[in-house]
């Protein structure tokens, strides 16, 4: 796990991806994704499995990610234990995004939906409460995640 002074590094890497995703990028997947079931369809008559038809033609379908891709992955990874050190990036990671509408509300419903799922969401409730009376890009992440606790989701429907 990057140690915290790692942090802004990882968030700013994952926030040039996740701005490029969000607003180009998921139209390149689709487009491979695509590309690959047609593929599969086509080597249907191989006889083998679905997922090794998928695997066969996921290597011959050329993808092109962003460069910085993997930040993802490592953020995901981190922000899935729902752990203090998670929230702790995830604040960096708002703290530095732009005010960008559907960047926050990925942010929202990926990365912050995961780590508030296993959160101990009582060790944060405070905080969280205080950041989306305070602050309009928290207040739109907390608002795209489906998984907020009860409470939570009761203060947002209330500030609406």
């Amino acid at each position: 796990m990057p140690k915290t002074a790692n942090f802004e590094k990882l968030a700013k890497d994952y926030i040039e991806y996740s701005i490029w995703f969000v607003h180009y990028g998921a139209g390149i997947f689709e487009e491979y994704k695509r590309k690959v079931r047609k593929s599969v369809i086509e080597l249907e008559q191989d006889g083998d499995s679905r997922q090794g038809l998928f695997e066969k033609a996921s290597q011959t379908i050329e993808y092109q990610g962003h460069p910085k891709e993997n930040s993802s992955d490592v953020v995901n990874e981190i922000c899935g234990t729902g752990s203090e050190h998670a929230f702790k990036l995830i604040k960096i990671i708002i703290a530095l995004s732009p005010n960008d509408d559907q960047l926050l509300g990925f942010i929202g419903a990926g990365l912050f939906e995961d780590w508030i799922k296993n959160a101990k969401y009582k060790n944060f409730k405070s905080e969280i409460e205080s950041l989306i009376e305070t602050n309009k890009k928290w207040a739109l992440v907390v608002k795209n995640s489906w998984y907020n606790p009860e409470s939570l989701e009761s203060k947002i429907m209330r500030d609406k």
